[in-house]
């Protein structure tokens, strides 16, 4: 019997069905984390001087950030009970 199918039947027998809920919160929470820190590090970028193409370059990206942070933000509430 392979382990995973394994592991997933002890999973449901026991009862642990919010498991793969609280995993996929905590690897959005730990990716939500690692874009906040990405864009204090960005801003700080901004806040010096820099080329107008690697400011333009900057920008678009902290957009970007900003929309996945959201969209993570979305999918943690549609999780949540």
């Amino acid at each position: 019997m392979n382990m995973r199918i394994l592991i997933n039947d002890l999973k449901a027998s026991m009862g642990f069905k919010d498991s793969d809920i609280s995993s996929k919160k905590r690897s959005i929470v730990s990716l939500s984390k690692k874009l906040h820190e990405r864009e204090v590090k960005i801003r700080k970028e901004l806040g010096g001087k820099s080329e107008t193409k690697r400011r333009s370059e900057l920008e678009e990206e902290l957009q970007i950030i900003g929309l996945q942070i959201k969209k993570g933000e979305r999918i943690l509430v549609k999780l949540s009970p």
